[in-house]
């Protein structure tokens, strides 16, 4: 059977009726369009808080109170699909939307919403969304071998950290007691943003360790071109660079 095709009057006043929810001060978090296997149209889901404070019935006359002020709208009560913020539909979705970041809409063909059978979905960008790529928060620290100009470095993968435009190298520090000079130091650090794709967070966390050795690598080496602006003559030696160990 051929899927029904979700037409652009559909999606635009989906639109409408997301903005005109956030201007009567309902917000959404996630809302799509989706297309169930078993059914022959598709259905407006929505996710906000209102179901979780007032209930589906007082949820359900807020949103179709605001859906009927839209004039000549082809998005009609029985089209809109309310749900909480810990439905696992709402889950799923949001996990495209992590995936698929951005300000543009997205297509996917996930097979399965929680416990609901799809053929495609159609998942609105929200207004304010932050497409700014996440960064993932490395430490460097750098000590010297004594009085030679061997160094030995060892990598601390920190956090991932959002809404931050810096990345690359972006710190260098040390401690100095009262008169040593620069030639003195024995200790230092560098801290390194790296530029994460957001289908990769899921790996980071989980310790994904051929993944974790590229950004490492990646963080090593600029954190080394900042070192050494410090500390021009270093011979740096990586802890992953010695052993098979990760870091």
């Amino acid at each position: 059977m051929d899927t029904i095709t979700l037409v652009e009057e559909q999606i635009d006043d989906g639109q409408r009726l997301i903005d005109r929810l956030s201007q009567q001060n309902i917000p959404v978090e996630m809302a799509c369009w989706v297309k169930p296997v078993d059914e022959d149209r598709w259905s407006l889901y929505i996710a906000a808080s209102l179901v979780d404070e007032k209930g589906a019935a007082g949820a359900y006359r807020e949103v179709y109170r605001v859906l009927r002020s839209l004039q000549n709208c082809w998005v009609t009560d029985s089209d809109v699909k309310l749900i909480g913020l810990s439905d696992q539909i709402t889950k799923d979705v949001l996990d495209i939307r992590k995936r698929f970041p951005g300000r543009s809409p997205t297509r996917s063909r996930r097979p399965r919403l929680g416990n609901l059978a799809v053929e495609e979905t159609y998942v609105y960008p929200l207004a304010g969304q932050d497409d700014r790529w996440p960064r993932l928060s490395l430490t460097i620290s750098y000590v010297r071998n004594g009085e030679t100009n061997q160094w030995r470095a060892r990598t601390k993968v920190e956090e991932i950290c959002r809404g931050i435009n810096v990345k690359g190298a972006v710190g260098y520090s040390t401690a100095l007691w009262e008169g040593e000079k620069q030639e003195d130091v024995k200790h230092a650090s560098v801290a390194v943003l790296l530029e994460v794709d957001p289908k990769n967070e899921d790996s980071i966390t989980r310790g994904d360790t051929q993944l974790l050795r590229i950004l490492i690598k990646q963080a090593n080496t600029m954190a080394d071109e900042m070192f050494k602006r410090h500390h021009p003559d270093a011979v740096v030696v990586h802890a992953d660079e010695r052993s098979d160990q990760a870091v």
